[in-house]
């Protein structure tokens, strides 16, 4: 497979507040794509996280977005997602654990992979019996994530600038460097 370099595409970036620590979401679209339709991927983005507004610390909110185009390392400020649904899961039920774990969606096309990962997610993982107790959740088990991995196929692109086919379920990890800083008291 090859490898592209990282502004072979336009990529849009969302930084949020969860869970008591701010993220960044990075999202790429074709090679050629203009500033004003990178500038749509906040509605996106909102749609992502409204799929899941269940789950989602209720002290959420987006922060800024930045727009870089193809084949360039400047990014440009770019129009601030607004929150669709509000978020409803009670922020202080989030251990220093589930505060520092992501849920990553992976997608391939030709020649080329892509993934994103999101915060802020409340997730049982040491509770038997909770579907995602194997770190593993399917749109059978969370019917979110099916939505989510239909927002994806529709818009969101691999690194090589194809748009990548999306898996309906995702991957629940604690981020190690993350969950450092939590801990240090760092973040």
């Amino acid at each position: 497979m090859p490898s592209y370099a990282s502004n072979f595409t336009p990529r849009w970036r969302g930084h949020y507040h969860v869970a008591g620590l701010d993220h960044t979401l990075q999202l790429r679209a074709a090679r050629g794509t203009s500033f004003g339709s990178m500038d749509g991927y906040r509605d996106r983005a909102r749609e992502v996280f409204d799929s899941i507004f269940a789950l989602v610390s209720d002290d959420f909110e987006w922060i800024s977005s930045e727009i870089a185009l193809t084949d360039s390392d400047f990014f440009t400020p770019g129009t601030t997602p607004v929150i669709g649904t509000a978020p409803t899961f009670d922020a202080a039920l989030f251990s220093k654990t589930q505060k520092a774990t992501g849920t990553t969606f992976s997608g391939a096309a030709v020649g080329s992979r892509g993934r994103f990962t999101l915060f802020g997610i409340f997730w049982a993982l040491d509770t038997i019996g909770a579907d995602e107790e194997d770190a593993v959740v399917t749109s059978a088990e969370v019917p979110a994530i099916g939505s989510i991995a239909g927002t994806a196929n529709t818009y969101f692109h691999a690194g090589s600038g194809a748009l990548a086919g999306w898996h309906a379920r995702a991957t629940i990890k604690v981020n190690d460097h993350l969950l450092k800083k939590v801990r240090s008291g760092f973040l």
